[in-house]
């Protein structure tokens, strides 16, 4: 019976340790950069027009619609 303990023993601490290396990982990884972080830094662009009517837009030419398809 004392080696049945001792393997659950042997067990529980390894799972301990498992834990305890990837609290350590997650605290390493959320001291650098990432993605997210980077988006919410970026400065905002304003925008080019406020309304669609200042933008000004031109025709396509229907021989050149033709042609891409």
């Amino acid at each position: 019976m004392t080696g049945f303990i001792k393997v659950v023993i042997f067990f529980i601490l390894f799972l301990l340790i498992i834990r305890g290396i990837r609290l350590i990982s997650r605290y390493w990884s959320s001291s650098k950069k990432t993605i997210d972080d980077i988006r919410q830094n970026q400065k905002k662009k304003p925008d080019r027009f406020e309304n669609v009517e200042d933008a000004k837009f031109r025709e396509i030419d229907p021989d050149k619609k033709e042609k891409s398809e």
